[in-house]
């Protein structure tokens, strides 16, 4: 696509430097035509395709940031992921401070499966229009008894989604019925639970493990990388 400047383009390996706003839907976009590719040879099933995302500082070494890519494409995308998955990090001076990745289509709690770039939008869209806060993002730690880090396992017994959605709805910052607030928060926890792809290549979904890297990517690219 027009976007990319491209570094490298060869067989299946692409390698690009973009603006932080575009990554995102190049990455989405080359996967398409990638798959898109594989359609004439009536074998879309057999084809898989991997990408990761290093937001970086321009001044960064970019030796560093191409090993780090290299390093979350094969960890986090392929081995955590299931492979057929993006990996992101958000990588400053002192190192990486997110670290996400999962497959290119998320399951919802009802079983839809969503594209990622649909339900970031989704989140982005919703941070914008004061349906999130930034404050109630970072008070997920306190509400699940987790003052440090970004992982959590969640409580037996905790109906999460009516928890947080509660908190939500506590905020004075936002006005939101009990159905919006569950919607804004199923969208956040299709984004932070743990999904994987199994050997089947079927999205699967653990509700028991919950990540705020998630969350915390949406406020990164709601505030373009001005704060975390």
């Amino acid at each position: 696509p027009e976007m990319l400047p491209y570094v490298y383009a060869g067989g299946d390996d692409v390698l690009a430097l973009l603006p932080l706003d575009k990554a995102l839907p190049a990455a989405t976009h080359l996967r398409d035509k990638y798959m898109e590719a594989f359609q004439v040879f009536n074998k879309p099933e057999d084809t898989t395709i991997s990408a990761a995302i290093v937001y970086a500082h321009h001044h960064a070494p970019l030796k560093q940031v191409i090993a780090k890519a290299h390093q979350i494409l094969d960890e986090d995308a392929k081995e955590g992921s299931g492979r057929d998955a993006l990996a992101v990090t958000v990588w400053k001076t002192g190192g990486a401070v997110i670290n996400w990745s999962a497959p290119w289509e998320l399951k919802k709690q009802d079983g839809t499966i969503l594209p990622i770039d649909l339900l970031l939008n989704k989140l982005l869209l919703a941070l914008r229009n004061k349906k999130l806060t930034n404050s109630w993002i970072y008070n997920i730690r306190k509400v699940l008894q987790n003052p440090l880090g970004s992982d959590f396992a969640v409580p037996e017994g905790i109906n999460l989604p009516k928890l947080l959605a509660a908190e939500l709805m506590q905020s004075r910052e936002i006005n939101l019925t009990p159905v919006q607030a569950e919607e804004v928060v199923n969208n956040l926890l299709t984004l932070c639970c743990y999904q994987w792809r199994d050997s089947n290549k079927q999205v699967q979904r653990d509700d028991s493990k919950f990540s705020l890297s998630g969350a915390v990517l949406v406020k990164f690219l709601v505030t373009k990388g001005a704060k975390i």
